[in-house]
């Protein structure tokens, strides 16, 4: 049987091994977008902090917009 995945191999690991494997590789990915994103939103605090409110404003808006297209309202 041809397998689709060319990591499984069943002569080095057991199949709970594997899946163990791939579960731990989707945790560590999970993280590291974590850090991404909370990287990402304190450079989006430091950016905001250097307008002024009249134009603070207008982020918050373009946010808002952003938050409903991509909820599709």
């Amino acid at each position: 049987m041809f397998e689709t995945n060319w990591y499984y191999n069943p002569n080095c690991f057991t199949p709970q091994t594997y899946a163990q494997i791939q579960a731990q590789q989707y945790e560590q990915s999970q993280r590291k977008e974590v850090y991404n994103a909370i990287k990402a939103y304190k450079d989006f605090l430091d950016a905001i902090e250097k307008l002024d409110p009249m134009h603070q404003h207008d982020v918050f808006c373009g946010c808002i917009c952003e938050v409903g297209k991509r909820m599709h309202w």
